[in-house]
C-alpha cells in the first residue's frame, strides 16, 4: 500500500472540510419559502444502550437533503433525557449529524438551531407564493402597507427543529427549551397511554400562538406523504389525529418585520417538530 505523506493527508481533509461548508452553505441559501428543515430520526425508535442517530433535513414535502453537522451554521444543539439537558457536539462534517451510543429507557428529546441566514427575492411573486404556502396572505398586504419594494428585498430566517425519539419504552415528557419559535409536545405519542390524538402546543418569544397557522405533513408506511394545515386554538394547541406506523413533521412560520437598520425588511422564524407513530 502506497503511503500518504501526512501533509498530503492534511490538504485532502481540508480540501473535503472546504467541500462540505460550499455545499451547506450553497443548500442553506436556497430560497426559505420552497424548503422546510427538521430533524429526521427514523424510525423514531431505538433499543436502550444501542445507537441512535438522527439526520438534518432541509426539502419539500417530508423529503429532502441530508446536512452535515457544522458548527458555524449552529446556534443550538441539545437533547433533552432522563430530566436532564444536554448540549450536543459533534464532529465538523459527520453524517448524520447527531450520532450518539445510546441511552437508557426513556424519551429522548432532540433540538437544533440554526444561526441566521438571507434570502434575496426579485420578485414579488415568489414572496406571494411563500407566504401563501404558509397561510399568512396577510403578510402581503402589511408588505404592501409598509411601502416596501416589490422588485427586490431580502428576508433573514432562522430554523427550531425539534424531534421526539423513543429509547425503549419512550417513556417521560416533552419540555420546551425557550428557542424563539417552538413546538412542545403536551402528549407523548410513544407512552403506553397514548390515544392516538396528539397535542402540541406551539410558542413565540415564549408566549403561546393563537388561530397560528401550523402545516402537518403525514408520511405512511410506504414513503407517500400528504400535507394539510390547521390553525391553532385559543390555548395555542393544535390535536391531530394519528395513524400508526406513520412519521410526522409539523410546521409553523412566524414573521416579523426586521429591525431598523437590518439590510433585510422581513425576519422569518421556522419551527418544526418530528416524532411517529408507533404501530
Amino acid at each position: 500500500m502506497a503511503h500518504i505523506p501526512l501533509k498530503e493527508n492534511i490538504k485532502t481533509h481540508m480540501k473535503t472540510l472546504r467541500i462540505l461548508l460550499s455545499l451547506a452553505s450553497i443548500i442553506l441559501s436556497i430560497p426559505a419559502q420552497a424548503h422546510e428543515f427538521w430533524i429526521d430520526a427514523a424510525p423514531y425508535a431505538f433499543p436502550p444502550n444501542s445507537s441512535v442517530t438522527a439526520e438534518l433535513r432541509n426539502g419539500q414535502m417530508f423529503s429532502g437533503m441530508k446536512l452535515p453537522y457544522l458548527p458555524n451554521t449552529t446556534a443550538r444543539f441539545e437533547l433533552h433525557h432522563a430530566g436532564e439537558t444536554f448540549t450536543y457536539s459533534g464532529r465538523i462534517g459527520d453524517f448524520p449529524a447527531f450520532q450518539s451510543d445510546g441511552f437508557a429507557d426513556g424519551l429522548v428529546t432532540v433540538v437544533h438551531e440554526t444561526r441566521p441566514s438571507t434570502i434575496t427575492y426579485t420578485t414579488l411573486e415568489k414572496f406571494r407564493s411563500f407566504v401563501q404556502e404558509k397561510g399568512r396572505p396577510d403578510i402581503l398586504d402589511q408588505h404592501r402597507d409598509r411601502g416596501l419594494s416589490v422588485e427586490t428585498f431580502k428576508e433573514d430566517y432562522t430554523r427550531h427543529a425539534k424531534a421526539l425519539i423513543a429509547v425503549g419504552s419512550g417513556a417521560g415528557e416533552d419540555v420546551t427549551f425557550g428557542l424563539k419559535t417552538e413546538f412542545t409536545a403536551i402528549t407523548n405519542p410513544y407512552d403506553k397511554q397514548f390515544t392516538g390524538r396528539m397535542t402540541v402546543e406551539l410558542r413565540l418569544d415564549g408566549a403561546l400562538q393563537v388561530q397560528a397557522v401550523v402545516t402537518v405533513f403525514d408520511k405512511n408506511d410506504q414513503g407517500d406523504v400528504t400535507r394539510s394545515q390547521v390553525r391553532t386554538n385559543d390555548d395555542g394547541q393544535v390535536h391531530i389525529d394519528l395513524s400508526p406506523g406513520h412519521q410526522y413533521l409539523l410546521d409553523s412560520v412566524a414573521f416579523a418585520p426586521a429591525p431598523d437598520g437590518s439590510e433585510a425588511v422581513w425576519e422569518t422564524y421556522w419551527a418544526a417538530l418530528t416524532f411517529a407513530a408507533p404501530e
